[in-house]
């Protein structure tokens, strides 16, 4: 027995009568449609069970992504945050600079006028004023040093310290020298030199080192 299924009705292969008569043919066909109820019942529940999944699953990715948009919210913050912090930085740096180079540069003015000052007070100075080398090298005489012993500053380029000095006194001078760049405390001395025109000059005077740390960088002498 079945059941034939048009657009507008329901009809049944049998009479009302025949289903009466016949209980097992009403039974196979109440049968028949509560089996096709069930199977509508548990293929709508899998549909809700996979719709469900689903919304679960979507809420989650949600979750996901406004967590994600939280972070990104917060990272972009921190970094404007930095990014400001860095600024200002950089602004108090360049200041700093422009302080600390404006301060170099008024420092390097004064070192100039302070080292011309003293140049012009050692150049006009009547003492004989000379600075040595650990070489032995003449590095700077005074105009008073020039003209008592007749060299010109060229020529005092080419000398060393021994060459201006008497050869009497030349073994006695190279001891000191050594004593003063050792840093000894020679105080006054006396020694002589000899003029480019081969005069004996007899001179009195004090001789100091300049040292940098350890290191002695240039004798002083004052005569």
């Amino acid at each position: 027995a079945g059941i034939a299924v048009s657009q507008h009705m329901v009809t049944f292969p049998l009479d009302l009568d025949d289903y009466v008569r016949n209980p097992a043919t009403w039974l196979d066909m109440l049968t028949t449609f509560l089996f096709f109820v069930t199977a509508v019942v548990v293929i709508l529940g899998r549909i809700y069970d996979y719709l469900a999944q689903s919304t679960q699953l979507l809420q989650q990715r949600a979750r996901a992504l406004e967590d994600k948009n939280n972070q990104l919210t917060t990272n972009v913050a921190e970094l404007e945050r930095t990014q400001s912090e860095l600024r200002q930085y950089q602004e108090h740096l360049e200041d700093l600079v422009q302080k600390r180079t404006a301060k170099l540069a008024e420092l390097t003015r004064m070192a100039q006028e302070s080292e011309e000052s003293y140049r012009d007070l050692f150049e006009n100075a009547l003492d004989l004023i000379q600075s040595v080398k650990p070489d032995g090298h003449i590095a700077y005489v005074n105009r008073a040093w020039r003209e008592t012993l007749g060299y010109s500053e060229e020529e005092i380029q080419q000398l060393v310290v021994l060459d201006i000095v008497h050869p009497d006194q030349r073994e006695h001078c190279r001891e000191l020298f050594a004593r003063v760049l050792a840093g000894d405390k020679l105080g006054r001395i006396e020694t002589a030199f000899i003029g480019k025109a081969g005069q004996k000059i007899t001179v009195e005077g004090d001789i100091s080192c300049r040292f940098d740390g350890d290191r002695p960088v240039a004798t002083r002498g004052i005569f």
